[in-house]
Protein backbone atom coordinates (compact mmCIF):
# COMPACT_ATOMS: atom_id res chain seq x y z
CA UNK A 1 0.00 0.00 0.00
CA UNK A 2 1.76 3.22 -0.84
CA UNK A 3 1.28 6.83 -0.02
CA UNK A 4 -1.15 7.83 -3.14
CA UNK A 5 -3.60 4.55 -1.55
CA UNK A 6 -3.43 6.27 1.78
CA UNK A 7 -4.69 9.53 0.72
CA UNK A 8 -7.34 8.65 -1.63
CA UNK A 9 -9.33 8.67 1.69
CA UNK A 10 -8.83 11.95 2.11
CA UNK A 11 -9.89 13.41 -2.05
CA UNK A 12 -12.77 15.28 -0.91
CA UNK A 13 -15.22 16.18 1.58
CA UNK A 14 -17.95 13.78 0.31
CA UNK A 15 -15.51 11.11 1.10
CA UNK A 16 -14.92 13.22 4.45
CA UNK A 17 -18.88 13.19 5.33
CA UNK A 18 -19.16 9.74 3.85
CA UNK A 19 -17.15 8.44 6.56
CA UNK A 20 -17.89 10.71 9.31
CA UNK A 21 -21.61 9.75 8.85
CA UNK A 22 -21.32 6.28 8.68
CA UNK A 23 -19.75 6.29 11.46
CA UNK A 24 -22.65 9.08 13.41
CA UNK A 25 -25.71 6.71 12.55
CA UNK A 26 -24.13 3.62 12.41
CA UNK A 27 -26.08 2.65 9.21
CA UNK A 28 -24.83 3.22 5.86
CA UNK A 29 -29.12 3.64 5.18
CA UNK A 30 -29.21 5.97 7.33
CA UNK A 31 -26.35 8.02 6.43
CA UNK A 32 -27.09 8.05 3.31
CA UNK A 33 -30.60 9.48 3.89
CA UNK A 34 -28.70 12.14 5.77
CA UNK A 35 -26.59 12.76 2.93
CA UNK A 36 -28.75 13.03 0.53
CA UNK A 37 -27.99 9.70 -1.33
CA UNK A 38 -28.50 6.64 -2.24
CA UNK A 39 -27.89 3.43 0.59
CA UNK A 40 -26.47 1.56 -3.29
CA UNK A 41 -24.27 4.70 -4.01
CA UNK A 42 -22.87 4.80 -0.14
CA UNK A 43 -22.37 1.50 -0.34
CA UNK A 44 -20.24 1.47 -3.44
CA UNK A 45 -18.47 4.53 -2.35
CA UNK A 46 -17.40 3.32 0.82
CA UNK A 47 -15.79 -0.16 -0.83
CA UNK A 48 -14.00 1.72 -3.29
CA UNK A 49 -12.64 3.85 -0.52
CA UNK A 50 -11.52 0.92 1.38
CA UNK A 51 -10.44 -0.83 -1.53
CA UNK A 52 -8.31 1.70 -3.03
CA UNK A 53 -6.35 2.71 0.69
CA UNK A 54 -6.73 -0.67 1.33
CA UNK A 55 -8.11 -0.33 4.85
CA UNK A 56 -11.05 -1.81 5.84
CA UNK A 57 -12.96 0.96 7.64
CA UNK A 58 -16.38 -0.81 8.54
CA UNK A 59 -17.41 -4.00 9.66
CA UNK A 60 -21.04 -4.43 8.61
CA UNK A 61 -23.31 -6.89 10.29
CA UNK A 62 -27.29 -6.99 9.77
CA UNK A 63 -28.03 -7.18 12.87
CA UNK A 64 -25.13 -4.98 14.93
CA UNK A 65 -25.09 -2.30 12.09
CA UNK A 66 -21.98 -0.49 10.95
CA UNK A 67 -19.15 -0.26 13.58
CA UNK A 68 -16.23 1.43 12.71
CA UNK A 69 -12.46 -1.18 12.58
CA UNK A 70 -10.35 0.22 14.68
CA UNK A 71 -8.14 1.74 12.41
CA UNK A 72 -11.65 2.84 11.24
CA UNK A 73 -11.63 4.75 14.52
CA UNK A 74 -8.85 6.47 13.63
CA UNK A 75 -9.55 7.73 10.08
CA UNK A 76 -12.84 9.03 11.24
CA UNK A 77 -10.89 11.05 13.83
CA UNK A 78 -8.88 12.61 11.08
CA UNK A 79 -11.87 12.99 8.85
CA UNK A 80 -14.06 15.11 11.87
CA UNK A 81 -10.79 17.08 12.02
CA UNK A 82 -10.53 17.36 8.86
CA UNK A 83 -13.96 18.45 7.82
CA UNK A 84 -14.12 21.33 10.70
CA UNK A 85 -10.46 22.72 10.23
CA UNK A 86 -11.98 22.75 6.53
CA UNK A 87 -15.43 24.72 7.33
CA UNK A 88 -13.30 27.15 9.55
CA UNK A 89 -11.41 27.93 6.58
CA UNK A 90 -14.84 28.34 4.40
CA UNK A 91 -15.76 30.96 6.88
CA UNK A 92 -13.01 33.31 7.21
CA UNK A 93 -12.67 33.34 3.79
CA UNK A 94 -16.28 34.18 3.14
CA UNK A 95 -15.93 37.17 6.26
CA UNK A 96 -12.76 38.44 4.36
CA UNK A 97 -14.38 38.30 1.11
CA UNK A 98 -17.50 39.96 2.74
CA UNK A 99 -15.00 42.48 4.67
CA UNK A 100 -13.09 43.76 1.40
CA UNK A 101 -15.46 43.51 -1.40
CA UNK A 102 -15.15 41.08 -4.61
CA UNK A 103 -11.27 40.83 -5.92
CA UNK A 104 -10.67 43.25 -8.92
CA UNK A 105 -8.62 42.69 -11.61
Amino acid sequence: MGRHAITSLFDNRQHLRAIVAVAEFGSISHAAKALGTTQPALSRRLAALEQASGIRLFDRDRRLGTRPTVIGMYVIELAHGLLTQMDKADRALLEVRDATGPEQD
